[in-house]
């Protein structure tokens, strides 16, 4: 079951390919994507990342409707449920 942790890590693996170094300590449940800098293209990544690393599909539709890091644990969550 992944968990805000797991999330955090594909999230700085993900964003620090293409951007920049991002510690994965600053970031909490509550923090905006925006805020971290990721666009659409970053998190057109980020749920790639999270498909391959978790096994799990994650909705189009979940994705464009996340803002924050809680909110992609949600759909992770219910992407394993209908997955």
């Amino acid at each position: 079951m992944p968990n805000t942790e797991a999330i955090t890590q594909i999230i700085c693996k993900t964003i620090g390919l293409t951007r920049r170094k991002i510690e994965p300590a600053s970031i909490t449940a509550d923090t905006k994507i925006a805020d971290i800098g990721a666009d659409e293209y970053d998190k057109l990544g980020i749920a790639m990342a999270i498909e391959d690393e978790l096994r799990v599909s994650v909705s189009e539709h979940a994705m464009a409707e996340a803002r924050t890091v809680g909110d992609l644990v949600d759909a992770v969550e219910a992407g394993r449920v209908a997955g």
